[in-house]
Parts: structure tokens; C-alpha cells; sequence
């Protein structure tokens, strides 16, 4: 028998033993004082106190002993687990006799499967973070093994500078997705959410790529009823998710052999609701595919024809859109083009 574990058991009853006892010394008391005007009653309770307290105490010991052998099974093996730190045995403990060891047992059951599944999670989130990290390393090299062919050729036949801003442009995309990568991580730290002017992001956003827009001969297309529209999100993440969608239409479309290519950003307002569809002329996405079009790291059919296809930016628009709130719908048809809508809550 572990001392240790007894020596708990009693000092946990101590309260209601002395309790027990007080009680008992108490009725007794009584007795003799209301049998005190009968001098053979009064003796006669004095003669047995002694025996009334030792019924008592055996009593008391039965309900120990019996309370014992409810308490200790439960307690001995999850003190064998605290022990010994054996935390995956949790659902081999016994859920015990007592309501209290029930709840208790309950408790740790629901703590382990939470702690189960938040490992694999994080066991997924790891693996899903290496295979990035493993896909990114390989796309970041096909550029800069560019750049240095380039830099060799231009040494020889003349400048190479277009080719090479191009593909410097691939590394710093590259770059960008793998810093918005570890900022999902941190998410609930690093975003707020205020009034945002889609018709002004959309326009900053533009001009940031318009060289890419003159190189592909890509024509971006604002269609807005009204100058300004407002709406609550993040402006970083939400500059982020729409420059995903651009980047998209400009990588499939520009390889498409298509010329005259138009990127229309409509918006249009339903209710509380704003939406804005990025429409593009490029490949479309196919019927089969549009389902995992969220997934990490799925390509589809268009990764298979075109180049630098990672799997990896719709995915994260997916993941910020969703931690934001906002709902995102994708319609597209093969050889026409892509539509994808977003939707917002208007300030």
C-alpha cells in the first residue's frame, strides 16, 4: 500500500472526521443533560459513552475503509501517470467509482483527445511549412539559374535586361509568399480590421505591377458604379489576397498565346454587401480541377502546362479570406477565362 497515497487520503478527510466525532461528543451531551433529573438513566449513559464511541469510530472506519477502496484504484494509476509522465496511457485509466473521479476522469480524456488533435495539427501545419519551404527552394532556383544564364548571355550578344527584371520579379514574388506564409502564422496579432477603398487599393495594386501589365500586353479594367467604395477589412492581408488573384491571371494568361488581354475588376453592391470579381481571359481552370483548387500545393491541369505553378497562392488567399471573414466564390470555363468574387461587408 502506498503510504504517500493514504496519507492523502486521510488529510482530504480530515475536515468530516473531526466533524464526525464533534457530532457524536455533541449527541452525547445532549443525552446527559436531558437525562440529568434521572440519576440511573444519566449513570447508565455514562457506563456505555465509552462503548457508543467505539461503535462509532468502527463505524466510521467501515465507511473509510469502504470509501478507500472506491478512491484508491483511480488514484493509485493516475498518480503512476503523474509519475511517470505517461500522458498517452490517459485513456487506459479507469474512469473510477466516485461522481467526483468520473468528472475528473472525463476531464482528462477530453484534455488528451484536444491535445491529440492539436498535435496533429501542428504535426500537419509542420509538414505542409517543409513541403512549402522543399517547393519554394526548388522554383526560387529556376530565376536565379535565369539570371545567371542571362548574365552570361548578355556578356556576349548584348543586354539582357528585360529577361532579367522578369525573372528578379519571380524571386521577389517568391519572396513575398514566403513572408505572408510565416505572417499567417501570427495572424490574430497582425491584422485590423477598418474602412478600406477597394477602388484605390485596386489602383495602387495596378500600378505596382504596370510594368508586368506592358511586358504581357495585359489591359487591367476598373468597372465601378460610384468613386469610392468602402468596405471593412484588412487593408494589408486584403491587398495581399487580391494581388494573389492578379499574379494568377497574369502567370496563366501570359502563357496562353493569347494577345489583347484584358484583367476586369468589377464591383458591384448587394445590400450590405459588396463584391469584387477579378475576371481574366486566360486558360480557365478545369471542371475536374475546381474543387482542390483551395488545397496546398495542387496545381491541376494548368500546373502540368505552364510554368512557376506552386499550388501555394490560392491556398493562402483561401486561409487569410476565411480568418477574415470574407466569402470567396470561383467560376471559370476552359479556354475563356476565370471569374473570382469576393465578398465584404460595407462600412
Amino acid at each position: 500500500m502506498n503510504k504517500s497515497l493514504l496519507l492523502l487520503f486521510f488529510r482530504d478527510r480530515i475536515p468530516w472526521i473531526v466533524a464526525y466525532y464533534v457530532q457524536t461528543s455533541l449527541i452525547l451531551s445532549v443525552l446527559l443533560l436531558s437525562s440529568s433529573f434521572n440519576s440511573q438513566v444519566a449513570s447508565l449513559i455514562q457506563d456505555y459513552a465509552g462503548y457508543l464511541l467505539l461503535l462509532s469510530t468502527l463505524v466510521l472506519l467501515v465507511c473509510l475503509a469502504w470509501e478507500w477502496f472506491q478512491w484508491a484504484p483511480f488514484s493509485r494509476r493516475l498518480a503512476d501517470l503523474l509519475n511517470q509522465g505517461e500522458w498517452d496511457r490517459i485513456p487506459e485509466l479507469p474512469a473510477g467509482e466516485t461522481q467526483e473521479q468520473k468528472k475528473v476522469h472525463e476531464a482528462l480524456v477530453r484534455l488528451y483527445r484536444h491535445s491529440v488533435t492539436e498535435r496533429e495539427i501542428y504535426r500537419r501545419d509542420y509538414k505542409r511549412h517543409l513541403d512549402f519551404m522543399n517547393l519554394w527552394v526548388h522554383q526560387m532556383k529556376t530565376p536565379v539559374s535565369a539570371i545567371d544564364l542571362l548574365v552570361q548571355q548578355a556578356r556576349s550578344e548584348g543586354c539582357q535586361l528585360r529577361r532579367i527584371e522578369n525573372e528578379a520579379e519571380k524571386i521577389n514574388e517568391g519572396l513575398d509568399l514566403v513572408l505572408q506564409m510565416a505572417r499567417l502564422q501570427n495572424f490574430s496579432q497582425d491584422y485590423h480590421i477598418q474602412e478600406v477603398d477597394l477602388v484605390q487599393s485596386l489602383r495602387n495594386l495596378i500600378n505596382r505591377r504596370k510594368k508586368q501589365f506592358i511586358r504581357h500586353r495585359f489591359y487591367p479594367n476598373i468597372i465601378a458604379a460610384e468613386d469610392s467604395w468602402l468596405v471593412l477589412t484588412d487593408e494589408k492581408w486584403n491587398g495581399f489576397v487580391i494581388e494573389q488573384i492578379i499574379s494568377n491571371a497574369l502567370k496563366y494568361a501570359s502563357q496562353a498565346d493569347k494577345e489583347g488581354l484584358r484583367l476586369t475588376c468589377r464591383l458591384e453592391r448587394e445590400g450590405r454587401t459588396v463584391k469584387l470579381t477579378i475576371e481574366d481571359q486566360g486558360p480557365g481552370i478545369s471542371a475536374e480541377d475546381m474543387s482542390r483548387i483551395f488545397d496546398p500545393f495542387f496545381t491541376g491541369s494548368n500546373g502540368r502546362k505552364f510554368a512557376n505553378a506552386t499550388g501555394i497562392g490560392l491556398y493562402l488567399v483561401k486561409q487569410v479570406l476565411e480568418r477574415l471573414e470574407h466569402d470567396i466564390q470561383v467560376q471559370s470555363v476552359v479556354g475563356e477565362g476565370t471569374a473570382v468574387t469576393i465578398c465584404y461587408p460595407a462600412a
